[in-house]
């Protein structure tokens, strides 16, 4: 009996009486929604199983929301810089506050490369041509 674990156990002093398994399963009981000890092997396995099944359920919705995530990011759609179709403008942090743009490597030297600057009003604004500059930021 004792190979069984959970306690189990037969006395045979007092009439072969024989004391049940239980076994905590904290973690499948947190996992499956459920309390208590499983008072036999067979309801043990019914809460691992339980449990196993949701944990399944909950990887494979993990796993899609990540794949989401990843095709979102990489089309554009999410993040500080998005694109809303292809062939259209990039925008850079649109949805947030900020006074700047900061394009400096890791030493702290800026890195640009030359903008087109479209007309769109009566006015045409100077174009700042790219030169080496001491600071890294950039309004």
């Amino acid at each position: 009996m004792a190979a069984l674990g959970g306690g189990a156990s037969l006395n045979n002093t007092t009439g072969a009486a024989v004391t049940g398994p239980t076994f905590p399963l904290a973690n499948a009981n947190g996992i499956a929604g459920t309390t208590g000890a499983a008072t036999d092997v067979g309801s043990g396995f019914g809460k691992i199983d339980t449990a196993l099944g949701k944990l399944n359920t909950s990887i494979s919705g993990n796993a899609t929301a990540i794949g989401d995530l990843t095709n979102q990011l990489n089309n554009g759609t999410i993040g500080l810089v998005q694109q809303a179709a292809a062939g259209q403008n990039l925008t850079v942090g649109k949805n947030i506050d900020g006074a700047a743009v900061n394009f400096a490597d890791k030493d702290g030297a800026a890195r640009r490369r030359p903008v087109r600057v479209e007309h769109r009003c009566r006015q045409w604004f100077p174009v700042v041509r790219d030169q080496p500059e001491s600071g890294a930021e950039h309004g």
